[in-house]
């Protein structure tokens, strides 16, 4: 990685120190609203990163990889659907248990009354 701030913008963002959190980046640490670049530097030509209007204010911005930003969405995405689907299935078997507990009082209920019946 290149040590001069022109060259992280040009080349490639500073991954390890201005990451901004999982997932695609909603703003720079100064608040500003990130933009996609593509990179033209030698190493990674075309790479398309977040980062944000240059500002020579000594500042740390922000700097993502566009398709590191990408995969870790993508995971915390499916990381909620399964979340979701565990949720829903813990749920309905609850249901289903609360049902089956009615249904045998019911049972209980109609074979006390047929008990009863019998006696008469």
């Amino acid at each position: 990685m290149s040590s001069s701030s022109s060259s992280r913008s040009v080349d490639r963002p500073s991954v390890g120190r201005n990451d901004s959190g999982r997932g695609i980046p909603k703003k720079c640490y100064c608040g500003a609203p990130p933009i996609l670049r593509n990179s033209m530097g030698r190493e990674y030509p075309g790479r398309r990163y977040y980062t944000r209007e240059m500002v020579e204010d000594g500042g740390v911005h922000i700097g993502k990889w566009w398709d590191e930003a990408m995969m870790q969405e993508a995971t915390m995405l499916r990381l909620e659907l399964e979340d979701e689907t565990e949720r829903m299935r813990r749920s309905k078997m609850e249901k289903m248990r609360e049902k089956i507990q009615t249904h045998k009082e019911e049972i209980e209920i109609l074979f006390e009354l047929h008990a009863q019946h019998r006696m008469l």
